[in-house]
């Protein structure tokens, strides 16, 4: 085998599998993202009752039984500063997702690129469909399934969204009433940069995830 292309086949196979790891844990990230705004939405929109449960779980971690100072506590436990420290949890998985769905784009496009390379050292035919699968193979494969297949991305960016701008919303209206100043202004500023980036990662989905036309065929 021409060495050129055995290296390339390897650098192939590592990409690969550095693109299917971003994968999955772009996925993971998307359910923690999930996992984060319910607990925001909590402290939120029934802020009396996450506050009590945070507070007890943090007593419950820390063995604390003296009622006076629970009493304390209860008094002085600064929910207003978790609640924002909660929202930049929010901002920092939305940035992980944009970060790691455009990694993996990138990563498959990238794929996509080398298997021409290798194709052409190898002197495959056209017809051939041996490394084609993240690229020519897709390309057509993403313009014959079915409906379903093809509008997943766009049910899941949908649903992400409308859930993100519900709970930015209510969170937007429940620091206008309740925060003081400070905490406040830093809400609108997190609530509005993670809406952003919800923004961005929606674009890149779309941008990068186009199928590539088929050589030889007619772009739909």
């Amino acid at each position: 085998m021409d060495p050129v292309v055995s290296v390339l086949t390897e650098h192939y196979q590592r990409s690969y599998e550095v693109t299917y790891k971003l994968w999955r844990q772009r996925n993971r990230t998307f359910l923690v993202l999930l996992a984060v705004i319910a607990v925001a939405a909590l402290m939120t929109l029934s802020p009396s009752g996450g506050h009590p449960l945070l507070l007890d779980y943090l007593l419950k971690f820390l063995g604390e039984t003296d009622p006076a100072r629970v009493a304390q506590l209860q008094s002085a436990f600064p929910f207003q500063l978790v609640d924002s420290i909660v929202l930049l949890g929010v901002f920092y998985t939305m940035v992980n997702l944009f970060h790691r769905a455009s990694a993996v784009l990138r990563g498959y496009a990238y794929l996509a690129a080398m298997e021409d390379e290798i194709r052409a050292r190898l002197g495959l035919d056209e017809k051939c469909v041996s490394f084609t699968r993240e690229g020519r193979f897709y390309s057509k494969y993403s313009r014959e399934k079915s409906v379903g297949l093809r509008t997943v991305k766009y049910a899941y960016d949908v649903l992400l969204g409308s859930l993100l701008t519900v709970f930015l919303v209510e969170r937007f209206l429940y620091a206008r009433a309740h925060s003081p100043v400070p905490y406040r202004e830093l809400d609108y500023l997190t609530s509005i940069v993670t809406f952003g980036y919800y923004a961005a990662y929606v674009w890149s989905s779309i941008r990068w995830d186009e199928p590539a036309p088929i050589p030889g065929g007619k772009k739909t």
